[in-house]
This record gives structure tokens, sequence and C-alpha cells, in this order.
């Protein structure tokens, strides 16, 4: 793309405004509901500048300054505050929401100039200043006002009848940052969400699906319980934030590419705020340590609410008296094993502990599952497997089944050899891949790969958790993308990204993917990173896209 087709597509971004105004109403309300700030137009440049360098490819930052010499270098805007975009939401029912840009300015008459080198000009209608593409008529533009230090954009003229509630200052925050303030929500506009949620409950609760009265009714208690956490969402919810934050600085030890950070607020003596503190484990169960080299690491644990353990309880119960009528013909064995697994259930319920792990584990040729559910008295499990698995044996798609194939850290594996197998999964474990399963330790494991896989996830299975492993953060992603590369291969599916991850990703240290949720005094958090190599694939796309369009 050359710098001119860039600068008509800013032209036409500027120009949608016009468009907007036709379609926003005239009423709103006096505080913006949300706020979109850009830290600056320097920060965003030295984000290019840092890009090109770091990947070396100058012609990214070359086109840049080509980009910014044809808007006359933004002259008279000041590049070192931030600039902002306020969502404004109707005080009236029936009117549209609006928006307003604000930008700094050094000099209006300098940014004015600007504004002219981009095709555009202002013309005054009545009172009022507008903007418009130069050489068109009056119609729907959108207005703008010159404050002391600022311009001001809106299709709406009443959108400037509050003062600009976001201070356009130099900022140390990250490069993008939305903020969603609740509280500057219409409190009829929350009622009515309310109402809807409460007739559409209500109707699914009135419709029957063919089911008996006890599952009908346990159905409403579920439905119930959902629209109310919906409606405290609605009403203790205070804020939401989304940031963006492209090669941040202050990372030379594990430089990344960009951090992707939200933040859910909510009342601090409200419900939600009580209910997520008891949410997070005092302990885990699994190891989250990341000392062993892993193609994916996920982990989630978390204290299960009560009411919530009290609608499994029930929903297992219904389940339980369906299992034991189809039982009625089946061995006293089978019958005491089956309803055991029953039991395990019942007594991982009153922990009120819920926790999984799953880990694709690279081998020397192929990969490894690994995934394990944490089951309070998974012993039953184990019983149940040793009468149950024989008798999967005779379905078609079991091959056979070898009990006690294998033991690690004191549990049980048992292998189970399918007749058929996807390409994917032959591709992913081998073409003599297997499973494997076995419970011991107040755990469930399943493993998938090739015969001696024991050995591979041998130190994972049974690993102790420690203080060390974070319990108020409640789930965690850790992505690898080496180990993926021969899978990708294999399939060969897209080989121009294939090679394209092959140049990024060179250095098995940084080649990473990091995402984890966790409990706030006052809500939750989450952040997600990408490793430094990700900006060369950010830098090949971008010039890849400008070689198409020259």
């Amino acid at each position: 793309m050359s710098p001119y087709r860039a600068f008509n597509c800013f032209r036409v971004i500027l120009l949608s405004l016009v468009a907007w105004g036709a379609a926003a109403g005239l009423a709103v309300g006096s505080e913006p509901v949300a706020v979109l700030r850009i830290a600056s137009v320097n920060r965003l440049v030295s984000d290019v500048d840092a890009l090109s360098e770091k990947t070396s490819r100058p012609e990214i930052a070359r086109f840049v300054k080509a980009l910014m010499a044809i808007a006359n270098n933004l002259d008279g805007l000041d590049q070192e505050r931030c600039c902002c975009v306020e969502f404004l939401v109707p005080e009236v029912q029936g009117d549209q929401p609006s928006f307003r840009i604000a930008l700094p300015l050094t000099s209006p008459d300098a940014f004015r100039a600007t504004v002219q080198r981009l095709g555009l000009e202002f013309y005054e209608e009545g009172s009022s200043l507008r903007l418009r593409k130069r050489g068109e008529g009056e119609g729907k533009h959108p207005f703008v006002r010159f404050d002391d230090d600022h311009v001001l954009v809106s299709p709406t003229e009443t959108a400037f009848d509050a003062p600009l509630m976001t201070p356009l200052e130099v900022v140390e925050g990250p490069d993008l940052l939305l903020t969603f303030d609740a509280t500057r929500i219409p409190r009829g506009l929350k009622e009515k969400l309310r109402e809807k949620l409460h007739t559409d409950s209500e109707v699914d609760q009135r419709r029957r699906l063919g089911e008996s009265e006890a599952d009908h009714a346990l159905r409403v208690e579920v439905l119930q319980f959902a629209e109310r956490c919906v409606a405290l969402f609605i009403e203790e919810t205070t804020s939401i934030e989304v940031a963006l934050d492209f090669i941040p600085e202050g990372n030379e030890d594990a430089p990344v590419a960009m951090v992707l950070s939200t933040r859910w607020k909510t009342l601090t003596a409200g419900t939600i705020a009580q209910q997520l503190q008891h949410l997070a484990t005092e302990q885990n169960f699994f190891s989250t340590s990341t000392a062993s080299p892993a193609a994916l690491r996920v982990h989630a644990s978390a204290q299960v609410p009560p009411r919530v353990c009290d609608l499994l309880a029930q929903v297992a119960n219904r389940a339980r008296e369906a299992v034991k009528k189809e039982l009625e013909k089946a061995t006293p064995q089978q019958r005491d094993v089956v309803l055991g697994l029953f039991e395990a259930f019942d007594d991982s319920l009153e922990s009120q502990h819920a926790e999984v792990m799953l880990e694709f584990v690279p081998t020397e040729s192929d990969m490894a599952l690994l995934a394990g559910v944490h089951i309070k008295g998974a012993e039953r499990l184990d019983d149940a497997m040793q009468v149950l698995l024989p008798e999967a044996e005779k379905s078609d798609g079991i091959e056979r089944v070898n009990l006690n194939a294998a033991t690690v850290n004191g549990v049980p594996l048992h292998r189970v050899h399918s007749r058929d197998r996807n390409l994917i999964e032959q591709s992913l474990y081998g073409k003599d891949s297997t499973l494997y399963v076995g419970a011991g330790g107040n755990a469930l494991w399943i493993a998938v790969g090739h015969d001696k896989l024991q050995n591979e996830v041998r130190e994972r299975i049974m690993a102790v958790a420690t203080e060390s492993d974070r319990p108020a953060v409640i789930g965690s992603i850790d992505l690898h993308v080496r180990p993926w590369l021969p899978y990708l291969e294999k399939i060969g599916r897209d080989p121009q990204l294939v090679d394209a991850l092959k140049t990024a990703f060179t250095d098995e240290q940084h080649d990473a993917v990091h995402a984890m949720v966790q409990v706030e005094p006052d809500g939750l958090s989450s952040q997600i990173t990408f490793d430094e190599p990700f900006l060369q694939l950010i830098a090949t796309a971008i010039t890849g896209r400008m070689k198409a369009r020259r």
C-alpha cells in the first residue's frame, strides 16, 4: 500500500463521521459511558519505530513517515498528549447514542491548515461549525467545536453541552485504554434490561420439553439462578477496562511484543465481590510449574459456590435414579462400581473444589496429551475401570484393553487401543498412539500418545502443587509455538504461514503466549502477553500488505 492510498483511507475514516451524523440522536447523557483513550501520536510513532528496529524492517517506519508528511505531519495537533473518544448514552428513551472525539492542540490555526491538507474544510451553518469534504454542499456533516487547547468533533451538537470528562494530558499508561463506566448507565436503561431478562426467563420456565415434573422443577431452578446471576452482573458491575500496550518498556529480561489486559470491577461490598473472594482456592491440587516443557498447558482451579454445588447435586441425583433403572439386569459388582462413581462425585461436590489441567507435551517425534481432573476419592473410579473397561473391549471401536499396563507414581494406568484413528490423531500423536486412563490420589488421569507415553508424562502425574502456584489465579494458559511447527508441517496447511513461524520463532525461550485470570478484591482481572518474536509476524503481515497494494 502506498502512502497516498493509506492517506486516502485515513480521509475516508474521517468522512465516515458524516454518515454517523445522519443516524445519531439529538439528546445524549452529560457523562460518557465509555472512553477510548489513545496515549499519544508520538507513542504510536515510537511503537512503529521500535517495530521496524526490532524486526529489521525499516520500510515500515519509512512508510509511516511518508504518510505523516502527506498529512502535514499533523501540524497543530499536540502529539505528546493523549487523544480520546467519549461515547454518550441518551438520557431520553428512544434517542440514539452518540460520541465525541477530542484532540489536543498546540495551534488551532495550524490544525486548520492540516485539515485542509487532508482535503477537508470547515464551514459555518448558523452558529454551528461543521466539517465536510472540500467542495461538498451542506448536509449531515459532523459538528466541530474549538476549545482552549483542544478540538471536539461529534455527529451531534448536543454532545458539546457537557464539558470534556477525560483530561487530555501526558499519560504513562498503555497505548490504548477502553474504559466502560457502568455507573453512568441511566437507571431506566438498567431497569429495562432487567425486565427483558425476567420476561425471557419466565417464558423459558413455562416451556415444557416433554420432561417429568421433577426434571422441569430442576430446570426452573437453574433458569432462576442464571437470571439472578445476570441481574447481579447488571446491578453490581461498576466498570470494565481493556488495555493494550504494544512493545511495553521495562521487560528487558523477558521482552514481550504486547500485553492485553482486562479488569472487571464490581461493588466492593456487593454480592459478586463477596462470592468472588470465595472463588479462589486456598491451595491448588495440580502443580502449575512451567519448569517442564509443554507445547500447551491449561489449568483452572476454583471453589464452587454452594448454590452451584446444590444444583449439580440435584442433577447427579436425577442421573443416579436413571442409571439405577438401567442397571436392573447388571451384576451386583457392576452396580456397585457404577454407583460408586456417583459417590465419588458427591465427595467432590462436598469439598467444593473443582480443578482441571491439560497439557500437550512434545516427545521425540510426536505430541503427547495429558489431562487431569481433581476428583476426591478417585480410587472408586479405578474400581469401576477394572470392571467396565473389559466390557468396553467388546465394542466395535475398541481393539483391545490392557488393564494395569503401567503404574506411574502410584497411579495404575490402563491402555485402550482403538481400531480407527483419524488423520489428525495420527499426525499429532503418531500412527501407533494409544489411550491411557487411570485414577488415583484424588485425580482422574487421561493420556494419549505412543506405547512408552508413561515415561513422557511421569513427572507430571501426581506432581504436587506448592504454595507458589498462585491460588488467586483461577485460570491460566501457556502456549508455546515452536513445538507445534512439526505438526503444522505434517498436515501441510499454509506453507507460507509455517515458513513465517519458523523465521519468527528461533528461540525456544521466547515463543509463548501467556494468559491468566485472577481474583481481585473487587472483581476479576486477566492478562495476555505475547513474547517479542510475535513482532516478526506482525511485521511480515504489514510488509506483505504493503507489497500487495503497490
